[in-house]
């Protein structure tokens, strides 16, 4: 998360262009640092002690789904046509199919960490139905603030319940590091923030 607040920064200060909240902006990025950020890191690298990686994915997969119930209940043009509303149904129906057996109570799965899992997808959905509504932002700066919101919080967390021992390995993991910082998480989420003001 700090690694990719840092490169979202330095490709904003390398622009000339300020890494500080203008007006109530910090609230957008507060909000999105949350719901797309830090709460569901967290609640992944909960589930991941109780569930499979596999298991995770596949609930997890079941966001964008959701985005499209909550953005019918949200925004007049983007409701579901009746042939959307199928989609859905199949997505849904598509994903239960995947996970199968193992959501019933009694498969030996961890209901906590389904659940867990559950509520990331919930949160992410959240946070781009958010995204969405965010009227006259720039996609860029709330990239910007996303990692911001993200990373801060996210460390502070590991320093309360873990210590700088949390810290200990990043520097023989530092080249993976920053390709998860930088390629995987700071463009990804430019990308993402651009294509959500776009398309909807």
């Amino acid at each position: 998360g700090l690694i990719g607040a840092a490169a979202m920064a330095a490709f904003f200060l390398v622009q000339g262009r300020g890494i500080l909240p203008r007006d109530r902006e910090w609230r957008a990025w507060a909000f999105l640092g949350t719901f797309n950020g830090w709460g569901p890191n967290v609640l992944v690298a909960y589930a991941l002690t109780e569930i499979t990686a596999a298991f995770a994915a596949m609930i997890q997969a079941t966001a964008p789904l959701m985005v499209a119930v909550l953005a019918h209940a949200m925004f007049a043009e983007e409701r579901l046509s009746i042939r959307r509303t199928a989609g859905v149904l199949v997505g849904f129906v598509g994903m239960a199919v995947l996970i199968g057996p193992a959501a019933l109570p009694d498969s030996g799965v961890s209901a906590t960490g389904a659940l867990a899992m559950l509520a990331t997808a919930i949160s992410y959905a959240v946070g781009n139905i958010y995204a969405r509504s965010v009227k006259n932002a720039d996609p860029a700066r709330l990239a910007l603030g996303l990692q911001i919101f993200s990373g801060l919080p996210a460390t502070a967390l590991a320093f309360a319940i873990i210590g700088p021992g949390a810290f200990a390995s990043v520097p023989d993991h530092a080249p993976a590091l920053l390709g998860l910082g930088v390629l995987a998480t700071a463009i990804p989420i430019l990308l993402f923030m651009r294509l959500i003001h776009r398309a909807g």
